[in-house]
């Protein structure tokens, strides 16, 4: 009987333990997340910004793109909480809205302005590539993955 005991409260205790470390992972993993996001969010708004320096917006143009911002956003949202939509539904929503958006920005700037906006937009595009190819490296050096041969001096 007491030997009945003692595995039937090593199982409780198991289980107890297995469900806090189950509960803190999950705290930790959400924390992570909210931090990622908030790390893109703020990445995001400096390279919003960084663009309209570098556009040389007037007041009137950061103003409108500022609002076609917040209308993309909140129409973003809307798409991605309707849980009538599909999955692919929403894919196609979501670059309808993009090309909008765009077509929204670029119809309130200037030829130039358009043309540099292309420029940045396509350095960015090359620039987060190259960042992304660098980390998959340092990723695979990590892991033992890498170029394991030592450079011949």
């Amino acid at each position: 009987m007491n030997k009945l005991i003692i595995v039937f409260l090593s199982f409780a205790f198991l289980n107890i333990a297995h469900a806090q470390i189950s509960r803190d992972t999950a705290f930790h993993l959400g924390r992570a997340t909210d931090t990622l996001q908030m790390s893109r969010d703020k990445s995001s708004k400096r390279s919003k910004k960084m663009m309209m320096d570098e556009l040389n917006l007037t007041k009137q143009q950061r103003s409108s793109i500022k609002l076609i911002q917040q209308n993309h956003k909140a129409q973003r949202e809307s798409i991605m909480n309707n849980d009538s939509l599909t999955m692919d539904q929403k894919k196609v929503q979501l670059k309808e809205l993009r090309k909008k958006t765009e077509n929204d920005i670029n119809s309130i700037l200037t030829d130039e302005q358009r043309q540099k906006r292309k420029e940045l937009k396509e350095q960015m595009n090359k620039d987060k590539l190259n960042n992304s190819n660098k980390s998959s490296m340092q990723e695979e050096d990590d892991q033992g993955y890498g170029n394991t041969t030592k450079p011949v001096n």
